[in-house]
């Protein structure tokens, strides 16, 4: 997302759950996260370039010329390895707090745990993905 020429932040670009979400205990999303960050590198690949315009296309409902200029924000704009950044959390907060008030309470610091991506990352995952689809991870 861009605010005149300055980079704004904003969580995770795509990253949502629908529903409600309430457990105790922990839970296994590891396999999800695999594969949204599989999803990434997927798209960044030069090779699948043509079915991702062809995607951008479709959903975007756009012209060639639209999904391509779609492409080059996604290449130029994506985290490549995207751990939650505290930066934009709050920019979300910001925004959100106009509608509810009660966002503006929660401490941002209190809700990012970046444990499963620095675990993804520490043990190679996310650089020998990006190996095998021949893109860089920076």
């Amino acid at each position: 997302m861009k605010n005149g020429e300055k980079d704004v932040t904003f969580l995770g670009k795509e990253t949502r759950f629908e529903g409600k979400l309430r457990f105790e205990g922990s839970i296994r999303v590891d396999g999800y996260l695999k594969g949204e960050i599989e999803a990434l590198v997927f798209s960044l690949a030069p090779r699948n370039k043509p079915v991702v315009l062809k995607t951008l296309s479709k959903w975007l409902k756009v012209d060639a010329s639209g999904a391509e200029d779609a492409y080059l924000d996604l290449v130029r704009g994506v985290d490549r390895k995207p751990f939650a950044v505290l930066e934009g959390l709050r920019n979300a907060q910001r925004l959100l707090k106009i509608r509810n008030p009660k966002v503006g309470e929660v401490k941002a610091e209190d809700v990012i745990d970046s444990r499963l991506m620095k675990k993804l990352d520490d043990s190679g995952f996310i650089d020998k993905l990006y190996a095998s689809y021949g893109v860089s991870p920076k």
